[in-house]
């Protein structure tokens, strides 16, 4: 099933707008910083992923795009999307992420008392 194209349009339209509300009186240079910013963050998160496919490749009998895909920050979605497209082991993909998930939910409490201590 998939929605009439003109809903899907309506629906971009509205999520456009409430995102460009978010940016009335925000200066260009403001935007520039914040794009960079977001740029630079993506790809420090991305060398950092491919460091540790590196070692678990390494380490393990793994798929080199199995585990990148497993590690590469972004949501379960998205990446289970790409593991279809790419034939990579979806389940393997996705439990990587639903564990990440779960130990973030679980371990950032135990960090925020030990950082407001």
């Amino acid at each position: 099933f998939r929605p009439p194209v003109e809903f899907i349009w309506g629906a971009q339209f509205f999520i456009g707008l409430g995102v460009g509300i978010r940016y009335s009186g925000v200066t260009g240079v403001e935007v520039r910083q914040y794009i960079l910013s977001a740029l630079g963050y993506c790809l420090l998160l991305g060398f950092i992923s491919f460091l540790f496919v590196l070692v678990i490749v390494g380490l393990l009998d793994t798929s080199p795009i199995d585990t990148l895909l497993a590690y590469l920050p972004g949501g379960q979605a998205e990446m289970g999307i790409i593991a279809i497209v790419t034939n990579a082991d979806v389940a393997y993909v996705i439990s990587h992420h639903v564990l990440r998930l779960i130990l973030v939910l679980l371990l950032v409490q135990v960090f925020a008392r030990w950082i407001l201590k």
